[in-house]
């Protein structure tokens, strides 16, 4: 799991806690499939006001640096395949998956339309 301890750990038991949105175990509906990977895993909503609330309570003192950077919102990028450009792309998460070495793909900075109201 990839989120801080802080948001499972609440400093007191009164205190909501975020563990509740994450189930140890899902359940997975594999009706009309023929492979395992085609299997549909059903994940519980989420109550929206109670997973505000409860990271409300979290101080961002509570947060490592590196989880701090995490949290924030960071640029939208566009990976296009190009056969004739080969470049090393850096890895979100380096200690679960390694930088992509020689990958064919042009990188360029992908700022989103806005909409008309």
């Amino acid at each position: 799991m990839y989120d801080p301890l802080p948001h499972f750990n609440p400093p007191s038991p009164s205190e909501p806690t975020l563990r509740a949105f994450f189930p140890d175990s899902l359940a997975i509906d594999a009706e009309g499939t023929r492979a395992p990977w085609e299997a549909v895993v059903l994940l519980p909503f989420i109550d929206e006001p109670a997973l505000v609330a409860a990271t409300s309570l979290i101080p961002p003192t509570a947060l490592k640096p590196a989880e701090a950077a995490r949290n924030k919102r960071g640029e939208d990028l566009l990976f296009v395949f190009n056969p004739l450009v080969s470049v090393s792309a850096p890895s979100p998460i380096p200690d679960v998956i390694s930088n992509l070495t020689a990958a064919h793909v042009s990188i360029s900075v992908f700022n989103l339309p806005i909409a008309a109201p």
